[in-house]
């Protein structure tokens, strides 16, 4: 992820969240991992990187690799476009800790003691609650479609009476003394 040395505003930080998630780009470099990243949160301290520039493409960084991470081990079936209410809601999220990450460092320190605590929080339980969801729907929608009933041919629905009438033709020649039923082979 290469960008010039100056902020970028709400929209283009949207659009890199959004192609993290639907593209699955930019894949994180070799050596990126999510314990990594734990790791690094985990360590830091009450400083911060002076320029806001690098702040901000440190936590973009975090959230594309790790979105685009997540993205890439998730099956089809998981929605991860816009229209799931889900998604956007994780990634309005995402992007105002970012701003607050680029313009807000101290507070942010002061309130959690670590600048990229938050950022990791929404990543790791907006990923989780979105396979949760999106799993829970899969899981419906099939039961759901074991459920319907389908329509039946005129074929099929001929050969069911076919099998209706034998059937009682069957039981009803029972009653009649064994030598006289018919064979069915």
């Amino acid at each position: 992820m290469e960008f010039e040395n100056q902020l970028l505003n709400g929209e283009e930080l949207d659009e890199q969240i959004w192609k993290a998630l639907i593209e699955k780009t930019p894949l994180p470099p070799e050596n990126w991992s999510r314990s990594k990243l734990d790791n690094e949160v985990l360590k830091s301290t009450d400083t911060f990187e002076v320029n806001p520039h690098f702040r901000q493409k440190d936590a973009l960084e975090t959230t594309v690799y790790y979105l685009a991470s997540f993205a890439k081990r998730m099956p089809e079936r998981v929605n991860l476009t816009r229209s799931n209410k889900n998604v956007a809601e994780m990634c309005v999220r995402l992007l105002s800790e970012i701003e607050r990450i680029t313009f807000q460092p101290e507070k942010i320190i002061a309130e959690s003691g670590k600048l990229k605590v938050l950022l990791v929080a929404i990543l790791a339980a907006g990923t989780c609650w979105i396979y949760r969801n999106e799993t829970e729907r899969f899981i419906a929608e099939q039961e759901l479609l074991k459920n319907v009933p389908t329509k039946k041919t005129e074929s099929q629905r001929l050969d069911s009476n076919f099998a209706s009438q034998l059937l009682r033709k069957v039981v009803l020649n029972r009653t009649e003394a064994p030598n006289q039923q018919g064979s069915l082979f």
